[in-house]
């Protein structure tokens, strides 16, 4: 890891303390290499379970399918019928591990009138 220079400033604020001031930038690459630090501990933490990011990453893109179409008043049924696939389907969509294309996102999202990246965040 690259060293970090960084020219704080001191202002006393009484009773002996005193609070830093540092350039936005130096805030900005201190912050960033407090990130790298956290990552790497986590790496290293052997009592750490792995994370299945696959399954992760599915959990999440299903749960705002059901949560976007729920704040839209839409129907699973009704959102079945605009993309053309049984309410069945839809339904596996949200609940259970499906594996959805980029495509099949992109046409959820068409249907439900709202960005890609509502369904991902």
């Amino acid at each position: 890891m690259a060293e970090i220079n960084i020219a704080p400033k001191y202002v006393e604020v009484g009773a002996g303390k005193r609070i830093v001031i540092l350039d936005e930038d130096e805030f900005d690459k201190l912050l960033d290499s407090l990130e790298l630090i956290e990552a790497k501990m986590i790496l290293e933490d052997e009592q750490d379970t792995e994370i299945d990011w696959e399954s992760a990453t599915k959990e999440l893109i299903r749960n705002r399918i059901s949560a976007i179409r729920a704040s839209k008043g839409v129907t699973q049924r009704a959102l079945a019928a605009r993309l053309g696939v049984r309410p069945s389907t839809l339904s596996r969509w949200e609940k259970a591990n499906s594996n959805l294309t980029l495509e099949t996102l992109r046409k959820v999202a068409a249907a439900l009138e709202c960005d890609i990246h509502d369904l991902i965040e």
